[in-house]
């Protein structure tokens, strides 16, 4: 399984005072995943975004994260939640089971499994519980 970190700017978040200056804001406010492989079950930590996932003929286990963080910004407190974007890569029979590692719910069941190669699930806290979104890729 391949899993992406995100990449996160170096500038602190209260590090931009509003200040108008000639740079490019693509080479101050980097975003984007560093990819990481894993290979067996486990707890999938919150720096994870991205999850590229080979279930093999028996399949893989993994735990989400769930959580969320409040930030001040320059109109109010706003909450970031967590949120993964997961992918079964692989042809083999085995499924990829998500579980939150505090056993909240996955749309309302323990578990969510993706078990077709291209299937993918985008996973958000909503602050109780995991919504997820879901389909085929071509």
């Amino acid at each position: 399984m391949f899993v992406a970190h995100r990449f996160i700017s170096t500038v602190p978040p209260a590090g931009n005072n509003g200040d108008v200056q000639t740079s490019n804001w693509n080479d101050i406010h980097q975003s984007g995943f560093v990819p990481t492989a894993y290979n067996a079950s486990g707890v999938v930590p919150a720096t994870i975004n991205y999850i590229r996932a080979t279930g093999g003929s028996g399949g893989i286990a993994l735990q989400l994260t769930s959580g969320s963080q409040v930030f001040n910004g320059p109109t109010g407190e706003f909450t970031l939640c967590q949120a993964y974007f997961a992918k079964k890569v692989d042809a083999g029979a085995g499924a990829i089971t998500f579980t939150d590692s505090q056993g909240a719910l996955i749309e309302n069941a323990s578990s969510y499994e993706l078990t077709q190669q291209g299937q993918w699930a985008l996973f958000i806290w909503n602050g109780t519980t995991w919504d997820v979104f879901g389909g085929m890729a071509a």
